[in-house]
């Protein structure tokens, strides 16, 4: 677990660290969808861990840390967008990373079962 966990960290750090903004957010969201066999793999990986986290405490504990790294990661990349002035003054930033890791979720798992409409392009 803590291996699937660190691969899909240490993707997501290496490609939000290629740029800046907006296009860092983008980048670390897009290391968590199954875009290429690899990407998928780790998502089907994480599901299983999550189906496992609904019966056994220390995976559910686990998750917890994995998503409240997520959604910092997220927020920090969010609030370093807004400070370069490409989002609103106003935004909520925790809010808006919440809203993020949900979605990121919700297509990784359209992707895994309906690949055929969830492509990498769509």
């Amino acid at each position: 677990l803590q291996a699937a966990f660190s691969e899909t960290r240490t993707r997501m750090e290496t490609r939000s660290a290629e740029a800046r903004g907006l296009v860092a957010l983008r980048n670390a969201a897009l290391a968590e969808l199954p875009l290429d066999e690899e990407l998928r793999r780790s998502c089907e990986v994480r599901l299983g861990f999550w189906a496992r986290a609904t019966a056994d405490e220390s995976f559910a504990a686990d998750q917890r840390a994995r998503y409240f790294e997520l959604r910092r990661t997220f927020a920090r990349l969010l609030e370093e967008a807004g400070t370069a002035g490409e989002l609103r003054a106003d935004l909520d930033f925790e809010a808006e990373a919440e809203r993020l890791v949900a979605l990121c979720d919700g297509v990784a798992v359209q992707a895994l079962f309906d690949g055929y409409r969830w492509t990498p392009e769509h």
